[in-house]
């Protein structure tokens, strides 16, 4: 390698090394905004567990959806809160609205998920929205005819490819209708639902809600073991359970004179494990 190719290497290193620094400088104030009122107080380093706040703070402004989805398919809205959590613990990150691969990938925007802008034209069946539910899923959710009938006979691998041969056999407009719907957060929650007790139509997973959505995620199977994903709602479901029954008491209103961030943290969260 030449002198002058190992500096033009050095130089592209040094821009995404400040690239990245920026970018870590600007998560960490963002998670530090719900604390600027805290008398004062920035706490521009208090980002430990970012993505569990931000996927706890999710399921509190979609507390009323979850539990009337949930109702309405005679669902335990913990259960349901279970998947927006599992599904945002890591895609949400320090920025609402913003994943790994807008940071890395496309540089830093707001609005949409940029996965869920890009996913859709480079997969050919995608899983978008707060509650991630596949393309084909949702077909199969909106015409039980696109199940075959021996769906629960067959093996894990052979679904997956009834899955992707559903998705690849919807027509442009169904496509675009079914992945407006997947953006609609309580579309979203619906077809989340549904799937759920399209599952329990195939097996009795009872109170093993761990077991439940690691087959949410997985698809359907016959394993007896859990994934890191389902034991998610065993490791935080007291802040779960914190956050969608959570109603804002005049000691959280009183932040500003306590200037606490600790506090605050408490108070919107649980105490985090």
């Amino acid at each position: 390698m030449t002198g002058s190719n190992t500096r033009i290497h050095m130089r592209a290193a040094q821009k995404v090394t400040l690239q990245i620094s920026q970018v870590l400088r600007a998560a960490e104030e963002d998670a530090a905004r719900p604390f600027r009122r805290c008398a004062g107080l920035a706490a521009p380093g208090y980002a430990s567990q970012h993505t569990v706040r931000s996927a706890l703070d999710l399921i509190r402004e979609l507390s009323t959806d979850i539990k009337v989805t949930a109702e309405k398919h005679n669902l335990d809205p913990l259960l349901l809160a279970g998947v927006v959590f599992a599904e945002n613990r890591n895609d949400r990150n320090w920025i609402r609205g913003q994943d790994w691969s807008s940071i890395f990938g496309l540089g830093l925007v707001g609005g949409a998920e940029v996965k869920n802008l890009v996913s859709p034209l480079m997969k050919s069946n995608p899983a978008i929205g707060v509650t991630e539910v596949s393309l084909a899923v949702a077909a199969m959710m909106d015409d039980s005819g696109l199940v075959p009938a021996n769906y629960g006979d067959l093996s894990w691998e052979e679904r997956i490819r009834v899955h992707e041969e559903i998705a690849k056999g919807l027509s442009g407009d169904e496509r675009k209708r079914i992945l407006g719907n997947l953006s609609d957060s309580k579309r979203s929650l619906e077809y989340a639902a549904k799937y759920l007790n399209f599952l329990a139509d195939y097996r009795d997973y009872g109170d093993d809600y761990a077991l439940w959505l690691s087959d949410y995620n997985r698809g359907l199977s016959n394993w007896d073991t859990t994934t890191e994903y389902g034991r998610r709602i065993d490791v935080y479901r007291k802040n779960i359970e914190y956050v969608l029954n959570w109603r804002e008491s005049p000691a959280t209103l009183c932040i500003g004179q306590i200037g606490c961030a600790q506090f605050y943290d408490s108070a919107f969260h649980g105490v985090l494990p």
